[in-house]
């Protein structure tokens, strides 16, 4: 109706057009990407240039999440050029578009432009004193990307300060919450403060209790157990994560991820204690799990396949061990040929 009425170079028929692709990209559909591109084509021909910026952060976050990170980078980066030339009537926008551009140079390896691009938003909308809310994913986001590289001390602020925004802003079986508390356990276990890890886990476990599907609650008592093991509570571990799996079995689909995750785990607490017997029939129903999985995973078939190997090598099952040692590290091989533990298995 808009290019019948007004033709394609007209602002109805673009935001018709952007309100379109849009509603594509919420139903995952990838034709998104080329109606949005569209749209900002149109909007070169049109003189309104924030408008024009927040098509192409929009065309940008779209083509990142269909896995199109280059020229994701150049939207945003384009995005971030024209918020920046209008000055301070835009910058909100430009923080914003900063924090998204941050997101996917990190996952283009570039993390010095990432890490630049994190900065200056959080900075802005600090200097601003921004409603802590409005750049509550930034924080997160920026948290996450140092974690990543091996800087968790300086991830775990910013995962508090989410935490603390969610807990005031949000209603309580809010989804964040629950991965605030998730990305505060990697953060602890990196910087191996143990008491604070335990402490982390048992909030997440309470959280996912009330508000989580079946596998998250499966996969918060699974840190759970971990954490508690690392706080000399082996026995407590085994009963928490027993507990869990008893309740999951029944629900779970054949071949999900997380229960071949919860399988290796508890393996791994009855084999830590000696207890060898026990931990490999956990292996053996973890490994049968993983093959009904629906993506392969080297890096876990390697994992749990060593774990299963060591084990019955303690069980005296020489010949056995061996394959699983051998398949071990080809799975391994192919998750990672590089890694340097590999020669320590072979």
């Amino acid at each position: 109706a808009h290019r019948d009425a007004d033709g394609e170079k007209s602002t109805g028929y673009v935001g018709a057009l952007e309100f379109y692709g849009v509603l594509l990209r919420l139903d995952g559909d990838p034709e998104s990407e080329d109606v949005l591109a569209k749209g900002v084509e149109i909007r070169r021909a049109l003189p309104d240039r924030m408008e024009l910026a927040a098509s192409l952060n929009r065309l940008g976050t779209t083509r990142a999440m269909f896995g199109h990170n280059r020229t994701a980078v150049d939207a945003l980066h384009e995005s971030v050029d024209i918020y920046r030339s209008l000055g301070a009537s835009s910058t909100h926008k430009l923080f914003q578009a900063l924090g998204n551009f941050g997101i996917i140079s990190h996952r283009l390896g570039d993390d010095r432009a990432a890490e630049q691009a994190f900065r200056e938003s959080l900075a802005g909308y600090e200097g601003d004193k921004a409603d802590p809310a409005e750049f509550l994913d930034v924080r997160t986001n920026f948290g996450v990307m140092l974690q990543e590289v091996g800087r968790a001390a300086e991830a775990e602020p910013l995962f508090k300060s989410a935490l603390a925004t969610e807990r005031a802003t949000r209603a309580a079986d809010d989804p964040s919450i629950g991965i605030s508390l998730r990305n505060l356990i990697a953060a602890y276990t990196s910087l191996g403060r143990v008491a604070d890890r335990l402490k982390s886990a048992e909030d997440a476990s309470a959280f996912y209790r009330d508000h989580g599907s079946p596998a998250e609650k499966l996969r918060s008592e699974t840190d759970l157990a971990a954490a508690q093991a690392c706080n000399s509570q082996r026995p407590q571990a085994i009963a928490t994560l027993d507990a869990a799996m008893l309740l999951a079995r029944p629900v779970l689909p054949k071949g999900d991820p997380t229960l071949t995750d919860a399988l290796n785990s508890a393996g791994v607490l009855r084999a830590d204690g000696g207890d060898y017997s026990g931990a490999a029939p956990l292996y053996l129903e973890a490994l049968e799990n993983l093959a009904s999985e629906a993506a392969p995973n080297p890096a876990r078939e390697g994992n749990c396949k060593l774990n299963y190997a060591m084990t019955l090598g303690n069980l005296g099952r020489e010949k056995e061990a061996e394959t699983q040692y051998r398949e071990a590290v080809a799975a391994r091989k192919m998750s990672n040929p590089f890694d340097p533990t590999l020669y320590d298995d072979a």
